[in-house]
């Protein structure tokens, strides 16, 4: 991970995955996963993956099912570039207004690795693929993990480039690793 500059962005709680299980219905996952088989897909997106505040306070007002914090994993996130990260203020903006102190990564495991722009909206699940891209773009899912992210680096960064081209109103796309506690 070293050839690449990256940036620790902070910590998030997100919901018990298996309540998505619901969430993704076949027709969803045809439209928006490289992978239709993926059960239940993690992102960096928190309209694929909800942060569990986000989660409870719908829950709370809708009688939706509640998440049961004891299952909801703390995810670390982690920025990718293969160019400088620090060329526009976004980057420089949303890393200085808090400075969290970067884990010790030896007792975190990865998740795997998103490719999404810089409001973290995932071109890997959150912008619907036409069959006749997903035709195109069969070779990459076999590099998807049973999370659907990338499970290297390297195929990540170069799915940036991909996706940058498909989705050019989003672009410039980003790398995003996701990690949870051990």
């Amino acid at each position: 991970m070293s050839d690449y500059e990256s940036a620790f962005l902070g910590y998030d709680i997100r919901i018990d995955p298996e309540l998505m299980r619901g969430e993704w219905s076949r027709e969803r996952r045809l439209t928006y996963l490289l992978n239709p088989e993926i059960d239940i897909p993690l992102s960096v997106d928190t309209l694929c993956w909800p942060s569990a505040s986000e989660h409870r306070r719908r829950a709370d007002s809708t009688s939706g099912v509640k998440s049961d914090p004891a299952k909801e994993p703390v995810v670390a996130k982690k920025v990718f570039s293969k160019e400088p990260l620090f060329n526009n203020g976004f980057w420089v903006d949303a890393l200085t207004v808090v400075q969290i102190e970067e884990p010790d990564w030896s007792s975190w495991k990865l998740l795997g690795f998103d490719v999404a722009d810089e409001g973290r909206i995932s071109g890997l699940c959150n912008c619907g693929y036409k069959a006749s891209e997903v035709e195109q773009l069969r070779a990459w899912k076999d590099k998807l993990n049973a999370h659907g992210l990338f499970s290297a680096l390297d195929d990540a960064i170069a799915f940036v480039d991909v996706t940058n081209e498909r989705v050019k109103e989003h672009a410039p796309f980003y790398v995003y690793g996701l990690f949870t506690h051990v």
